[in-house]
């Protein structure tokens, strides 16, 4: 199979995902996400928000 930019790999869900860990752990903001594709390359995500509604009324704030 030949890969295009643009294309889409969707896995599903790995075992040992957060929110089935007993207790649950979820991404917080300054967690890093990384994925490496052999010979592709490798993105690394950074989380911003924790919770966007509480982080966006505070940056609102900021800026009044």
């Amino acid at each position: 199979m030949t890969l295009l930019p643009g294309d889409v790999i969707a896995t599903g869900t790995p075992g040992g995902v957060g929110f089935a860990r007993t207790p649950p752990e979820f991404l917080k903001r300054g967690d890093v996400v990384e994925c490496e594709v052999d010979r592709v390359g490798l993105i690394k995500n950074r989380i911003v928000f924790e919770n966007m509604q509480t982080d966006v009324k505070q940056r609102g704030k900021q800026g009044q």
